[in-house]
């Protein structure tokens, strides 16, 4: 149970009254088996579903990429560092985290935990990064001297803008501390 006193300082509630409605298993069996009959949903994703705890925490935007970058986000405000890794969608987390930054809670966060959230989102975007050049090398071996040459090209023309888009953050990160 949550109680008061394990917080401290001001906790923002946003409670979500579908969540507090209790699904059986037969109730979300039957309606994963009318969305399965009508073709809205592939088999694959009935299973995903079907162990999913919760249907309308499945069904926020991003799945489970956008449930775990939620949860970093959690971390982060505790206070925990973390790094990004490597088998959730980079760009899913992006959009959270950003999101979460861009609004006006983010700017009550002490700088110190600021300064994780923004260490944080530039090493997902140098992460981001090194998977399309490492991409772009895979391309090039497969396309040949040819192709090297045009893939190189590619990203050496998208690298600055990634890197002028964290500077960008970097600044933002400055003047948060010192308003």
């Amino acid at each position: 149970m949550v109680r008061p006193e394990m917080f401290q300082g001001r906790v923002n509630v946003k409670p979500v009254v579908e969540s507090m409605l209790p699904e059986g298993r037969g109730e979300k069996q039957r309606r994963l088996d009318f969305w399965l009959s009508a073709q809205v949903i592939t088999p694959e994703r009935y299973l995903e579903l079907y162990n999913h705890p919760h249907m309308g925490r499945a069904a926020k935007p991003g799945g489970v990429h956008g449930e775990m970058a939620e949860w970093e986000n959690g971390q982060l405000m505790q206070g925990n560092l973390l790094y990004p890794i490597e088998p959730h969608d980079d760009e899913i987390h992006l959009l959270i985290h950003e999101t979460f930054m861009a609004a006006p809670e983010f700017l009550e966060l002490g700088p110190e935990v600021r300064t994780l959230f923004y260490n944080h989102v530039d090493a997902l975007r140098n992460l981001i990064q090194q998977k399309a050049l490492r991409d772009a090398a895979l391309m090039a071996q497969v396309a040949g001297p040819a192709g090297q040459m045009e893939s190189m090209a590619q990203v050496q023309a998208t690298a600055p803008l990634a890197l002028a888009a964290g500077a960008e953050n970097e600044g933002n990160s400055e003047e948060a501390d010192t308003g």
